[in-house]
């Protein structure tokens, strides 16, 4: 086989490969003054259990930080694994409000502020108050070394900023996905006190309420109520079922989804109830302008990454066969799509928006090309199994 032959094999393998992939958002305007503190607590000391997709939830978070909302890498406090030492550091504790996330805001009151975080919540035993669990705690004296929500409410509303979003994936009932936390209670969960007052423009949602548990989403690989909080948040919210189609989303919608697809996902998985608990202004915009695509991919900055280092190979071949002639910049945009496009057309395939092959079908294999040929570097088996679908999409704005 010629080296043409196994370069156009390798190319048509990226073709299905990479148009089946699902176009990220536009990147959203950027908020220079906004500040994120994303936190992912999985791998605890002791006997704790992990909490296992902790990483990627907040992995998924950050994109969906800078590339929707704006924010730049550099405002975003992202931390793995926290000890009560780093939390108090972000945060401040009881007697100061003054810890790096207050030295990251714009003295103004210009500043945005999110914060997020996937780990294990406690409730505190003797004043029944809620914990955030950091990595070295001990569950069952969060009085002590857990971090308290008061504490943590209460200095985020001392900031100087222009809005305050906070979304907590973990529940304060000491059980958890993989069993009781707080040993004292013996299989008996408690219903903790949330807090009460916080600032106007402060807006509140954790994953569930009372004695509820939070549970994990096993396909997604993210937490229940992450999945579909980013869901929401991609647009979701704003449909017809939940929204008013306006191109925002804001508080009493993200609700309303959470409250009909998290809850009933949880009923239906896990047979337990999961009612996410809302604070905040029902009008209160947490999404000024939706990305085109309505539902996330829910890709990790790794992911991301990967899927970038993909379309450069494609640019590199489709450069090789003369047909492109931009940048090698990982970017699925309209001069590589109309690069890809042009490829398929003129081996006839026909192009739509997830319109069909026409007459041909994709081949999943090639004969002869069980080793690579292209340069010697090329791996097909490991190509072909980005082929997940046998439908080709173009993006409607693809310059075709």
């Amino acid at each position: 086989m010629s080296r043409t032959t196994a370069a156009t094999g390798f190319f048509l393998a990226f073709m299905i490969a990479i148009l089946t992939l699902q176009l990220g958002p536009a990147l959203a305007a950027k908020n220079k003054d906004a500040v994120a503190v994303i936190i992912g607590n999985k791998d605890y000391t002791s006997s704790i259990p992990t909490v296992e997709f902790a990483h990627r939830d907040a992995d998924a978070f950050k994109v969906f930080a800078t590339d929707v909302l704006g924010y730049l890498p550099d405002n975003i406090i992202d931390l793995r694994d926290a000890t009560k030492a780093q939390l108090e550091s972000a945060f401040g504790n009881r007697v100061t409000h003054e810890g790096k996330l207050w030295r990251y805001l714009d003295p103004k009151g210009k500043s945005d502020v999110m914060v997020f975080y996937s780990g294990h919540g406690v409730p505190g035993l003797r004043d029944r108050k809620g914990y955030l669990l950091p990595v070295n705690a001990d569950p069952d004296t969060p009085e002590i070394n857990g971090y308290p929500l008061d504490t943590l409410f209460a200095n985020l509303a001392k900031l100087e900023a222009r809005s305050v979003s906070v979304f907590l994936d973990a529940c304060f009932s000491g059980d958890s996905q993989k069993g009781m936390l707080v040993n004292a209670t013996s299989g008996i969960v408690i219903k903790p006190r949330m807090p009460g007052q916080t600032a106007s423009r402060m807006n509140i949602i954790t994953a569930a309420q009372g004695d509820q548990v939070a549970s994990w989403d096993l396909k997604a690989r993210h937490g229940l109520f992450t999945k579909h909080l980013l869901e929401a948040l991609y647009g979701g919210a704003d449909g017809d079922d939940y929204g008013n189609g306006d191109g925002k989303v804001v508080l009493s919608e993200v609700k309303a989804y959470l409250d009909d697809r998290m809850t009933r996902a949880a009923r239906r998985q896990f047979g337990r109830h999961q009612n996410a608990w809302v604070k905040g202004g029902d009008d209160t915009v947490l999404v000024a302008a939706i990305p085109k695509t309505p539902s996330p991919t829910l890709m990790t900055a790794e992911e991301k990454q990967q899927r970038q280092a993909r379309i450069k190979l494609a640019q590199q071949a489709l450069r090789d066969l003369g047909l492109y002639r931009g940048g090698m910049d990982g970017v699925l945009g309209p001069m590589t799509q109309a690069a890809l496009a042009g490829w398929l057309a003129g081996n006839g395939y026909e192009i739509g928006n997830c319109g069909s092959f026409g007459s041909r079908q994709p081949q999943y294999g090639w004969p002869g090309l069980e080793r690579p040929d292209y340069g010697g570097v090329i791996d097909y088996r490991r190509i072909l199994a980005y082929i997940t679908t046998r439908r080709i999409c173009v993006s409607s704005e693809a310059s075709i």
